[in-house]
């Protein structure tokens, strides 16, 4: 899902302020999921794997996948020399 999909179905609305993380590497600039969103994330997982989620538990579990997917691919293009 792209950046726009996430904000079509207000899935950014579900994760917390400073879910994101911008740190420099080797040159190029690395985005991740704040230590905060990460501990939060491990949160939901245990509470999915005992069907306890609430509805809005789900919202920023499924958020919370999705802008791991988003960070990823965009990482990967940072990555990329530019030309």
């Amino acid at each position: 899902m792209s950046i726009e999909g996430l904000a079509s179905e207000n899935l950014v609305d579900s994760l917390p302020d400073g879910a994101v993380s911008v740190s420099a590497r080797n040159g190029s600039l690395v985005l991740k999921a704040s230590k905060s969103l990460q501990d939060l994330f491990e949160r939901l997982i245990e509470r999915k794997k005992a069907g306890t989620l609430s509805d809005f538990e789900s919202r920023q579990y499924r958020a919370i996948c999705e802008l791991d997917e988003t960070l990823s691919r965009l990482n990967r293009g940072l990555r990329q020399p530019a030309g």
